[in-house]
């Protein structure tokens, strides 16, 4: 295509719809999964395809080659690949996050060169997805991707050269032979028996604060209270995570989890408490945690710990 280029500054509260990194802990239906990405795609810079005449099928590896350059020494590139339905809304099929600092390697961070136009492959995550007749095929790209990579430590401006930048699509079109594909049943250890004492939840919930520009996410997530019967134990654990960024700010990020373990039998209780927190500024991050431990009620350790971590072009 001809030589076009535009030019982007995502904001830092891109990525509120990513969901969880690893959705494993999901007790019943839950806000862990990526919703609908509209909100982002309006933050990032959006390329449709045309309505699809057939439905296509992929299985592979998708990935974006781009030309861009960017204003800063340190930079991500966020690829998000959706699929836009006719009512409009958009369903994350795969993503991928590149930190061009890692142009020749990621052993070897080396600093960007302001303005000069670089060529990176970025693939995403491997998936199988059918794109139905009618929809479209969105590639949406942005240089943030919050709360699920940290900010670089300035704001990014993104020119993405679009005449020279690719999607490529591992297509797999249905075959005959599919039909006759059988798969065994899963193989699986009998579960433990566990009698529920009380139930478990997970909960996602953003406050955006108009006047500070501020935006906070807490998830909170319990696995209720169980006994594992053949040996007799109680065991609970509940975590929070609270992720927060002022917009046009990315240093004034932080995020802090604490996790709580239970375990009890008969006249035994012990208890792990931890809370780890994260800071930055522009050349380290910075984390302090606390480790208690309790048993009967009494704590038997402590810990206190305080390090300063270098950025490397994070």
């Amino acid at each position: 295509g001809k030589m076009t280029k535009v030019q982007w500054q995502s904001p830092q509260s891109l990525g509120l719809d990513g969901g969880e990194l690893m959705p494993w802990f999901q007790h019943g239906p839950s806000p862990e999964m990526p919703g609908d990405q509209r909100a982002d795609d309006g933050k990032s810079l959006c390329f449709d395809s045309a309505p699809l005449p057939k439905t296509v099928e992929i299985l592979g590896t998708p990935a974006a080659s781009l030309e861009l350059a960017v204003d800063q020494p340190t930079a991500f590139v966020c690829v998000r690949l959706c699929d836009v339905a006719p009512d409009g809304a958009s369903t994350r099929v795969s993503y991928g996050i590149f930190n061009l600092t890692h142009i020749n390697g990621a052993e070897k961070p080396q600093r960007l060169v302001p303005g000069k136009r670089y060529r990176v492959r970025v693939p995403l995550i491997d998936c199988a997805y059918s794109f139905r007749k009618g929809h479209r095929i969105r590639v949406a790209v942005s240089t943030t991707y919050w709360p699920l990579i940290w900010p670089s430590p300035e704001p990014v401006t993104l020119t993405l050269y679009t005449g020279k930048s690719t999607l490529e699509l591992p297509v797999r079109p249905p075959r005959k032979e599919d039909a006759q594909i059988r798969f065994k049943p899963a193989e699986a250890a009998a579960p433990f028996k566990r009698t529920a004492l009380a139930p478990g939840g997970r909960n996602r919930v953003v406050h955006t604060d108009m006047g500070k520009n501020e935006t906070v996410v807490e998830v909170s997530d319990s696995s209720g209270r169980g006994r594992y019967d053949d040996i007799d134990l109680v065991a609970e654990a509940r975590s929070t995570e609270r992720y927060r960024i002022v917009e046009n700010d990315p240093l004034s990020c932080e995020a802090e989890v604490t996790w709580t373990w239970l375990f009890e039998r008969a006249g035994w209780n012990i208890r792990t408490e931890m809370c780890t927190k994260v800071v930055c500024d522009k050349r380290d991050f910075i984390v302090t945690a606390r480790l208690e431990a309790f048993e009967n009620e009494q704590r038997v350790f402590e810990r206190d710990f305080a390090e300063r971590i270098r950025r490397y072009g994070n």
